[in-house]
């Protein structure tokens, strides 16, 4: 009977600890996908925006909104505003992107419906986004933000068999394009 016991209580252990694991590989996926959507597109911040457009629109510590020409658009040109931001929906905290295809004078949008890119962030704060100028030093004025730190922070959907709780993965970036706002 001691033997069938301690069967037992092996096998709820490794389910634990594999109920751990998903859990957990699973809040660093989501986090992983969210940056890399993020990173591709900040490095087209910029990218055939006129001069006399500002590229950057809005850069706070948990969001942003910029402007490029989709370098993937396949009949006319695209001139797209993309902003990400984190919303509470649901009682469970989103990252979202609104993907927005502007006229030729940069006004207007077709469709203003954000999309969900990451689910299960850990808080309104999760999303942090550091800017910087061309010399590497913080910067908030929009004109001089040449390249950022982005930082998303996940949290895993349910709490861990083996704690209780619910654990956060926090994944960060960094722009590759220090021109950004100067690249046309």
């Amino acid at each position: 009977i001691l033997f069938m016991i301690c069967d037992e209580l092996n096998a709820e252990l490794e389910f634990n600890l594999d109920g751990y694991q998903d859990l957990l590989v699973e809040a660093q996926q989501n986090a992983r996908a969210g940056i890399e959507l993020m990173q591709k597109e900040l490095d087209l911040v910029g990218h055939r925006v006129p001069s006399t457009v500002n590229p950057i629109q809005t850069a706070a510590s948990n969001s942003i909104e910029f402007r490029y020409i989709d370098p993937n658009a396949i009949a006319a040109e695209q001139n797209l505003k993309i902003t990400y931001y984190v919303e509470e929906i649901d009682g469970v905290y989103v990252l979202l992107r609104q993907k927005c295809v502007q006229d030729a004078n940069w006004t207007g949008c077709i469709d203003i419906t954000p999309s969900r890119v990451v689910e299960y962030l850990n808080g309104a704060n999760a999303l942090n986004i550091n800017y910087y100028d061309a010399g590497g030093l913080a910067t908030a004025t929009l004109a001089n933000i040449r390249f950022a730190k982005v930082s998303l922070t996940t949290v895993t959907k349910t709490v861990l068999p083996t704690t209780r709780t619910t654990r956060t993965v926090r994944t960060s970036t960094n722009t590759h394009s220090p021109d950004a706002p100067a690249r046309r």
